[in-house]
């Protein structure tokens, strides 16, 4: 091509590759969106995914294969504040007792895990805090050798609601209790050691996280 003719489409051909460079650029921006929200997408959909817990099948399977039975007829009359019966009126009388009964089961649930070193059973009747908690002293148990495991005694009971903590993203009920706990430590063997007890004055705190069934959540001192 001659030398006049080159020079005469130069500047052509350099508006036309600063439009497609400019294209290419948008199309950049686009496709790095177009990541951007399905990167974010993702995330939502990951974050906002619940808690899924134990298949309520399997937990009543997990549940009923190990001894549990809390006389109900042991505990007292159950204070129920104002604020739980504004939340859920049906939660008082019976229905505060029925609660109640399952969280107690949940603690003698958990001394079975400790003594069976059966993690399972945590998972069926734990959630969050209290979770975590019972995870570490079966595996304090396991590397010991030593297990101990606590019986409630209930004087006293109160419950009020509280506030979301932790991972609990609801609100939960806190069991404000007094009474007598005996702890009982075993060998590895299963061979009771010692028994010793005890007043104690503690919260206990359940929530249905995952399902149907009171979880117990957190076991905290009892303020004043």
């Amino acid at each position: 091509m001659p030398a006049a003719e080159v020079e005469a489409i130069t500047p052509a051909l350099h508006d036309v590759d600063s439009r497609l460079l400019d294209h290419l650029r948008g199309i950049g921006r686009v496709g790095l969106l177009v990541v951007v929200i399905l990167v974010v997408g993702v995330g939502v959909v990951v974050a906002g995914t619940p808690a899924r817990g134990v298949n309520p099948a399997n937990r009543e399977a997990i549940i009923s294969r190990v001894p549990h039975q809390v006389d109900a007829s042991t505990f007292p009359s159950i204070t129920v504040a104002q604020d739980v019966a504004d939340w859920n009126h049906e939660i008082a009388g019976p229905g505060a007792q029925a609660i109640a009964l399952t969280l107690a089961e949940n603690l003698e649930l958990e001394n079975q895990a400790l003594l069976r070193g059966d993690a399972s059973i945590l998972t069926a009747v734990d959630h969050g805090d209290r979770l975590k908690e019972m995870q570490a002293r079966l595996a304090d148990a396991k590397a010991s050798g030593k297990v101990v495991v606590a019986h409630y005694l209930f004087d006293s009971m109160n419950v009020r609601l509280i506030v979301p903590f932790g991972v609990q993203t609801g609100l939960s009920l806190g069991f404000d209790s007094r009474g007598t706990v005996t702890e009982e430590t075993y060998d590895a063997s299963g061979k009771l050691i010692s028994r010793e007890e005890k007043p104690f004055a503690q919260t206990f705190v359940t929530r249905r996280a995952t399902g149907d069934r009171w979880l117990n959540v957190a076991v905290l001192p009892l303020k004043p």
